[in-house]
């Protein structure tokens, strides 16, 4: 029986079958030796912990900045602000 669970042609339409079965009842050769292996792999690490973050522990320089964004007054050239023949929706008003 063994013989038929471990030629990879015949393990697929088998593995239809092995949600019927225990979990240590019969299981394909290939799949056994994966889960052996899987076991004896080294340990693995301890879960992260949550609300760690892995930038927090980044500092970085202050910044600074020559002028303030936002002051039309100093804009060169000028924003145009106003739209010629511009008509509202009159959505905003109460």
């Amino acid at each position: 029986m063994s013989a038929l669970l471990a030629t990879p042609t015949r393990v697929q339409p088998f593995l239809l079958l092995l949600h019927h079965l225990r979990p240590n009842q019969l299981r394909p050769l290939h799949t056994t030796r994966a889960l052996a292996s899987f076991a004896a792999s080294s340990p693995r690490a301890p879960p992260a912990r949550r609300g760690t973050r892995a930038m927090a522990s980044q500092k970085f320089p202050p910044q600074q900045q020559d002028c303030q964004p936002g002051k039309e007054h100093a804009m060169d050239p000028r924003p145009e602000t106003l739209i010629k023949n511009y008509k509202s929706a009159n959505k905003l008003q109460v």
